[in-house]
């Protein structure tokens, strides 16, 4: 997996976290992905793999985006940061 930070004009705005699924996920509905504002949980539906990753800074759970790319078992969250 692979997290960094994504900035506009010099203040951080959110997270991109990337993960390598296993081969055995084949869509997105085999996999559950739990965001919080303090920290991620990825998992797939079979228990066999899971990632627990606590953010850098708290983050908007409800402002999360995620897509698959099918081909690669690619996932890819875009975390906007919390907004006081």
């Amino acid at each position: 997996h692979k997290c960094s930070p994504v900035h506009e004009e010099g203040q951080l705005t959110g997270f991109t976290l990337t993960v390598n699924l296993p081969e055995d996920v084949s869509s997105i509905q085999d996999v559950d992905v739990e965001v919080s504002a303090f920290k991620v949980e990825i998992k797939t539906r079979d228990g066999s793999h899971a990632l627990n990753l606590a953010w850098p800074s708290p983050v908007d759970p409800d402002a999360v985006s995620a897509k698959m790319k099918k081909k690669t078992k690619e996932l890819k969250l875009v975390v906007p940061v919390a907004r006081d």
